[in-house]
């Protein structure tokens, strides 16, 4: 004996549906870039994989816009890279005196190291800065501070990303997702009224 279970559809359950199948394409774009983000944060092991260059201190080697794709890297390995003649462009977390909380990420050059009581600490400095970083507090870079080093370059794609985190381009971000919800809005009463009217 066969048994058909129906459930019944009602408006409500109907309009329901209909918003869930709007939605889903954004949710699963939204997914998508996540997964993309924790894969990479995976892979180069560094939870800032994909930065984008905000400031010309690095010129000529990277300019505004430049993306910059970084790998977590220890200090023992930016050691080994400058006793071998390499001084690694690293990322780094540095605090001002006036931010103390919320350390800014900086990418400069590895230009020198300094032991204290047996604890490295690096020197760094932007290609088109005329003198070293100054420290608070401590002689240099400690290792924790450290994120890690860039090990490829995009030119200009990071702009993008700059487009999206600047006050433009939550405008037009929050404008496209207002239009959107207003079309749904108008396609459920429209097919409100086209049922009505049948």
């Amino acid at each position: 004996m066969k048994v058909t279970i129906k459930i019944q559809q009602t408006p409500l359950f109907m309009r329901l549906k209909t918003i869930l199948k709007n939605i889903f394409p954004v949710l699963l774009i939204l997914s998508l870039i996540l997964a993309f983000w924790f894969s990479l944060s995976i892979i180069f092991s560094t939870s800032q994989p994909i930065l984008a260059v905000t400031s010309e201190s690095m010129k000529p080697t990277l300019n505004v816009g430049d993306l910059i794709v970084v790998k977590g890297v220890s200090i023992g390995e930016v050691l080994k890279d400058f006793n071998n003649g390499v001084e690694d462009i690293i990322v780094f977390y540095a605090y001002t005196p006036n931010n103390l909380k919320n350390p800014t990420v900086i990418v400069h050059r590895v230009v020198g190291v300094v032991w204290v009581d047996g604890k490295p600490y690096l020197k760094t400095k932007g290609d088109n800065n005329p003198i070293a970083d100054p420290w608070l507090g401590t002689p240099g870079l400690p290792e924790e501070n450290l994120v890690g080093k860039v090990v490829a370059v995009i030119p200009m794609v990071g702009w993008l990303i700059l487009f999206f985190k600047s006050l433009y381009g939550v405008f037009i971000i929050s404008l496209c997702l207002a239009f959107y919800i207003f079309t749904l809005i108008f396609r459920a009463r429209k097919a409100k009224r086209i049922g009505l009217m049948e």
